[in-house]
């Protein structure tokens, strides 16, 4: 769906795809919580597959890869609004500020949570317009 709430000061991701999602904290009545990290945006709202230009060593994509985080808390998600578009209640998205350094750009990862809620991000691609991959 759309983030169309910034006008109240909520922030939303900018619209991207192949980004590492995890999802923690589902069990019994709670939806838990989302996780979302990196991934590619590009520009329009179509954009080549960056797996298929990285299969073919173009360099000349119009991509950015990412290296944000973001948290959705998925409380107020509904089964109606899963089923037939009914959403009473909007789901905020939170960017997290990690400290220290994090992992460079990249889209195609995997992300998992330890039973510590450690954070771990492996693998994807990165992408430089001026060198490629």
């Amino acid at each position: 769906g759309a983030c169309a709430y910034v006008s109240n000061g909520e922030t939303c991701p900018v619209a991207r795809r192949d980004a590492a999602v995890s999802i923690m904290d589902n069990k019994g009545g709670s939806n838990g919580y989302l996780l979302m990290f990196g991934g590619v945006t590009g520009v329009g709202s179509t954009y080549p597959s960056p797996l298929l230009s990285y299969l073919k060593r173009s360099k000349l994509i119009p991509v950015t890869p990412l290296n944000d985080l973001w948290f959705l808390d998925l409380e107020g998600l509904t089964q109606e609004c899963l089923m037939h578009g009914v959403c009473t209640s909007v789901l905020p998205w939170k960017i997290i500020e990690v400290p220290g350094k994090r992992p460079s750009p990249r889209w195609g990862a995997s992300m998992s949570l330890d039973s510590f809620a450690t954070l771990f991000v492996t693998g994807g691609a990165t992408y430089d317009s001026t060198g490629g991959y």
